[in-house]
């Protein structure tokens, strides 16, 4: 199992990187492939920490006292998460999957903070991607939001809370403005009517339809 098995982690991550950096037909898309598994792996091994009854830690560092079956998944979750947090700031010339890429690493470390508090420069990350609205690592921005409020029972923090309403007026697409409300009603921000009011609003600013609607009944 990859999830205890830290040495082939550092082989995958190894692998990660060369593919990362070359160049070659297929190679955007198989990196795809594995990124996108890394955050069930690291969700799995979580799990297995959490049921272990490892309490979570203040840091991405190890727990000084973890038994020794409890320790593989523990080396597994940490290494993806240096890793991750590398490809938030990874850049290339003409890199095709670097919008991807920033996406599932946020993914990852969203998991990864139901166990381990995240660095601050990963938070400001996350605000800033949300706050900046391109591309597709809004979406891992926005699931980040929802895992890491979700692991501690506590609401969006209202600084959040403004960036992600003010991303649902100005995004045109409708699944990261609804995934951006599911986020803010489950972690109880706001509830299911005032998500239902925000979708019309956005409707009335972005859906052709509606507006087509709306100039036609003038």
């Amino acid at each position: 199992r990859l999830q205890g098995d830290v040495e082939r982690i550092r082989e995958l991550i190894d692998v990660l990187r060369q593919i990362r950096d070359g160049r070659g037909v297929g190679r955007a898309a198989f990196e795809q492939r594995v990124m996108e598994s890394l955050s069930w792996l690291v969700h799995n091994a979580c799990t297995e920490l959490l049921d272990g009854g490892v309490a979570r830690q203040p840091s991405l560092v190890a727990p000084q006292a973890l038994s020794p079956d409890l320790r593989p998944p523990c080396d597994v979750v940490l290494e993806l998460c240096r890793y991750a947090i590398e490809c938030l700031t990874y850049s290339r010339p003409r890199d095709s999957l670097a919008g991807n890429r920033r996406r599932f690493a946020l993914e990852l470390l969203g998991e990864a903070s139901c166990v381990f508090e995240m660095p601050a420069p990963v938070l400001a990350f996350v605000r800033q991607t949300i706050k900046t609205g391109r591309g597709p690592a809004v979406m891992g921005a926005i699931l980040f939001c929802e895992t890491y409020c979700k692991a501690r029972d506590i609401p969006v923090p209202d600084e959040v809370e403004e960036l992600l309403l003010a991303f649902v007026k100005r995004t045109d697409s409708r699944g990261l403005a609804v995934g951006a409300l599911n986020t803010l009603v489950e972690s109880g921000n706001i509830d299911e009517l005032t998500a239902l009011d925000h979708i019309d609003n956005w409707k009335d600013r972005h859906d052709p339809w509606r507006r087509q609607q709306q100039e036609a009944q003038r």
